[in-house]
């Protein structure tokens, strides 16, 4: 009776636990592109990945796949993919798939794609059609600094990282539109408004390039400020570029839309928000849902306003609302690095001309019409028709449309979209005197020491040229003959711009003047057929002599179309001997080149080098990784090696998943390995060279042998 008994207990409490089930088994495939923590369009692969409380994983396309590579824990959370493959341990709620290899979560059903147009996504998504122009002053948060931004347009954002990485301060709701966004290792990315409101942050990114666009770095922050009245609901970042990058230890709390973009999620990155993409690539990383996110799309901008209070220690800030008009509101700063603004005394004069009020160590900066206070150890002049004001150590001359920025050990500034001037401050005593001083006008800027990222082929900071990018620089009207040069220190080089010179003859009866046919130097390392020859760089003797020049064997190459890109990769023997012991990136600086032509064409259709700072010695190789594509010279290549065997044997492997290649038809291409020193003479160049068949394979692209 008693076994009877307990038999019936377990038997009513099983009936009641699927009977609990049931609901949860019976749940529909999620539609709602919000209720999704990741969502990709295309592709999403997974190397461990934990979803915090609920939130959807999902990929769209029918045709799309996901691939779990490690621990997939989302107890609460619906799977859906048209094809799904696991190699780890998983846990979750519902499993959407048509092909699920092996079967996973507590319940299948069939897939169907959530949205059959992509075009539907991006209005999902709330993608912005068309994507708003960028254009403005650069921005650029220096170590130690904390700079405040308004809403408007702006260039290139940089945030700089570790040691003493700034801080950049979105003040106010609305749209800010950025040409790229980069914040470096442990740098913050604060939404401060006194008031809740829609914030978009448009990063055009370089779609040309791919570069990672929004690029954020190691343990970098990026979500609304301590005591801020906006959450990550409010918080919508749009890229328009090819990708995006959040780095390990990242912390994002905000929605992302990136419907052309690759999202790769490194190492302990941890998201909160509604993340949107056409592909992710994640590792070991945490998602959280966040709340829903804010639909009403802000438009208008709101002021910033910074006052001072005479005996007292707080940061005055008012920041207006599309509704309510700009108000004014006294809060304590509560901003790492934040300079507290402190007024001993203040004499402030108020006029629609000039107006320069002066404290013991105190710096705020306001709209051109209102106050601003600056330091004894800087003085600002902001107004669009004032001459300069001078100061006990730095002075600093402000223009319409530009912005003007001075510097100490830790500071605060505010930046205007248009008009503006940015003061700082010192946070040391009184008697301290700023010691760094930067002047920028319309013009350009000055830089008395070579940038650190000089090199490394993308053109940033203060450098006139990096690699091959010279800014869209050319040589001076009346000299047009040759091509420039960058120099170590990224600066331009015109030495080979040359004039062309005239000759005259004197006979007795008449006179005759002549030009000369020209002749122009092939320069060598910039992609450019210099002298017209249909020859470019090392396929040229000027810059490979027979004696230079080896024999490419055993080419093994495939090319396949992606769009406007190419996914390539390429082996090779360059030298059976001799080659081997005349390359060494490092101890010889060779930028190694790959160039392809076809054999009746008159122009490289890939000319790429990866400089040799950025190659490791590893035993007898050289090896060069790239999986985020942070080299712009490289042309999308992800990896290469070089390997030197016996006798000076060199072997060549390289690879790209989206190299900026138009794959060409079938056809006999010229493929060229180069090895350049920009700093030796042209004799010192090797290079190896051969003529390869590329037939059409199965699969559309093109393959040799």
């Amino acid at each position: 009776m008693t076994d009877s008994r307990q038999i019936l207990r377990v038997s009513l409490a099983l009936a009641a636990a699927l009977a609990l089930r049931g609901p949860t088994l019976a749940r529909a495939q999620s539609t709602d592109i919000h209720s999704y923590a990741l969502f990709a369009i295309e592709d999403m692969r997974c190397k461990g990945l934990i979803v915090l409380d609920a939130g959807n994983i999902g990929v769209n396309d029918l045709g799309g796949s996901m691939h779990i590579h490690g621990r997939l824990g989302a107890p609460s959370s619906q799977i859906s993919a048209d094809s799904v493959r696991t190699l780890s341990a998983t846990d979750c709620a519902d499993l959407f798939s048509n092909d699920a290899n092996p079967p996973i979560c507590n319940a299948q059903h069939s897939f169907h794609s959530p949205f059959v147009n992509h075009d539907d996504i991006r209005v999902a998504c709330e993608y912005p059609s068309p994507f708003p122009l960028c254009g403005g002053p650069k921005v650029m948060v220096g170590r130690g600094e904390t700079r405040v931004i308004t809403p408007g347009n702006y260039g290139d954002v940089i945030v700089k990282g570790s040691p003493g990485a700034g801080n950049l301060i979105f003040d106010g709701v609305g749209d800010y539109n950025f040409c790229s966004l980069t914040a470096g290792r442990n740098a913050d990315l604060l939404f401060r408004s006194t008031v809740p409101g829609r914030v978009n942050v448009n990063v055009a990114g370089d779609i040309g390039d791919e570069d990672m666009d929004p690029d954020l770095g190691n343990g970098s922050f990026t979500g609304p400020e301590p005591g801020s009245a906006l959450s990550s609901a409010d918080i919508h970042f749009f890229a328009g570029g090819g990708m995006v990058h959040f780095s390990r230890r990242s912390q994002v709390h905000a929605n992302l839309c990136a419907p052309n973009a690759t999202v790769f999620l490194t190492q302990g990155t941890q998201l909160e928000g509604n993340f949107v993409a056409d592909k992710f690539s994640t590792e070991h990383v945490f998602v959280r849902l966040g709340p829903p996110p804010t639909s009403t799309t802000t438009t208008s901008t709101s002021s910033s306003t910074t006052t001072s209070t005479t005996g007292t220690s707080s940061t005055s800030t008012s920041s207006s609302s599309t509704t309510t008009g700009t108000t004014s509101t006294s809060t304590t700063g509560t901003t790492p690095s934040t300079t507290s603004t402190t007024a001993a005394s203040t004499t402030s004069t108020t006029a629609a001309t000039t107006t320069t009020t002066t404290s013991a160590s105190t710096t705020t900066v306001t709209d051109p019409s209102t106050t601003t206070t600056t330091s004894a150890s800087t003085t600002t002049v902001t107004e669009p028709s004032t001459t300069t004001t001078t100061a006990a150590s730095t002075t600093t001359v402000s223009e319409p449309s530009t912005t003007t920025t001075t510097t100490a050990a830790s500071t605060t500034t505010v930046t205007e979209p248009s008009s503006t001037t940015t003061t700082a401050t010192s946070t040391t005593a009184p008697s301290t005197t700023a010691t760094t001083s930067t002047s920028t006008t319309n013009e350009g800027s000055t830089t008395t020491t070579t940038p650190v990222s000089c090199g490394n082929g993308v053109l940033e900071d203060d450098e006139e040229c990096d690699g091959t990018d010279f800014d869209g620089a050319t040589c001076p009207p009346g000299s047009p003959i040759g091509a420039l040069l960058c120099t170590g220190d990224c600066t331009i080089d015109r030495s080979q711009c040359k004039s062309p010179t005239t000759t005259t003859v004197t006979t007795s009866s008449t006179t005759t003047t002549t030009l000369p046919s020209l002749r122009v130097k092939e320069i060598c390392g910039n992609c450019i057929d210099d002298d017209g020859d249909g020859l470019t760089d090392f396929e040229d003797p000027e810059c490979c002599q027979q004696a230079q020049l080896f024999e490419m064997l055993k080419v093994h190459g495939k090319m396949k179309p992606h769009g406007s890109r190419t996914s390539f990769q390429m082996q090779s023997t360059l030298a059976l001997s001799g080659l081997g012991g005349q390359v060494n990136p490092h101890q010889k600086g060779q930028d190694v080149f790959v160039q392809i032509r076809p054999v009746n064409g008159k122009q490289d259709i890939f000319c790429a080098f990866v400089p040799a700072k950025k190659f490791m010695t590893m035993h007898n190789s050289y090896m060069f990784w790239d999986r985020h594509f942070r080299v712009k010279s490289a042309k999308g290549l992800s990896d290469m090696t070089l390997i030197v065997g016996r006798n000076g044997r060199l072997k060549f492997r390289t690879h790209g998943p989206r190299v900026q290649l138009q794959t060409p038809g079938q056809s006999q291409l010229q493929v060229t390995i180069g090895f350049h020193n920009p700093a030796a003479s042209d004799s010192s160049n090797r290079c190896s060279s051969t003529t390869v068949p590329f037939r059409t394979s199965l699969t559309g692209g093109l393959r040799t042998p």
